[in-house]
């Protein structure tokens, strides 16, 4: 998140919780495959400015406010 909200393309392990975090809006390697890994990475900077501007809407989507909302539903839902 902190690198798509500062405007860089996320390159992720598709190792949970980085796929769950970043989204469709990064590009996922299996950090156990270095050649593909490094594939992937070269064929995703061919679309840089739109994984830019992928990764800035998906960074939006995790504001102070949210997260607050997302504890007191899970309080909510603990206490029934």
């Amino acid at each position: 998140i902190e690198a798509q909200a500062a405007g860089c393309p996320a390159f992720i392990a598709n190792r949970s919780p980085l796929p769950e975090v970043a989204g469709a809006d990064a590009v996922h390697f299996d950090p156990l495959n270095p050649v593909l890994a490094a594939e992937a990475i070269s064929k995703a900077l061919l679309q840089r400015e739109a994984l830019i501007a992928a990764g800035f809407a998906n960074a939006a989507k995790f504001t102070t406010s949210a997260m607050i909302d997302g504890y007191i539903e899970l309080y909510q839902r603990a206490r029934t």
